[in-house]
């Protein structure tokens, strides 16, 4: 998440119904107060959440019980797997973690011949590296929050 950033939900509609945020949060709050409310939110849990582990496995297993779910994973640190079985599986992936570039055409050479130059917005985070270059427009919005901004910013109607 970049610095600066502001959620685009009014807090009262992203907030669970058991936990609002807190009083005096601004209406569409800061990436700080967003983090600070998950971590907040998830501390009485946390212990059962696995973090730096692959799922490289979800299947449905059937007995005489009825059925469960296992889940294979392998620890990212000891490279182990193991096999856990539960009763439910909820897949929250996530949709920002992979940056996707368009097909656009001549965009291939363009990295090629100008390499370091084309940025995804999930790896900003924050204007340093783009002060005194061009930018296009959705950097442009972001870097003319900063301090210093970008030199000459450009719109692309084809965005």
């Amino acid at each position: 998440m970049y610095e600066g950033l502001e959620s685009n939900l009014p807090h009262v509609l992203m907030q669970f119904s058991d936990a609002p945020f807190p009083e005096g949060t601004q209406l569409f709050a800061s990436r700080e107060n967003v983090m600070e409310y998950l971590e907040n939110y998830a501390q009485e849990v946390k212990h059962l959440i696995s973090f730096n582990h692959e799922v490289i496995d979800v299947g449905l297993k059937h007995d005489k019980k009825g059925q469960t779910w296992e889940v294979a994973v392998r620890n990212l640190d000891t490279n182990e797997t193991q096999v856990e079985s539960f009763d439910a599986v909820i897949v929250a992936n996530g949709h920002c973690d992979w940056p996707l570039l368009p097909d656009v055409e001549g965009l291939d050479e363009w990295s090629k011949a100008f390499p370091r130059s084309l940025h995804h917005s999930v790896s900003y985070k924050n204007a340093l590296p783009f002060i005194g270059k061009v930018a296009g427009l959705p950097v442009q919005t972001l870097v003319t929050k900063s301090p210093q901004n970008a030199n000459t910013p450009f719109y692309d109607p084809r965005q």
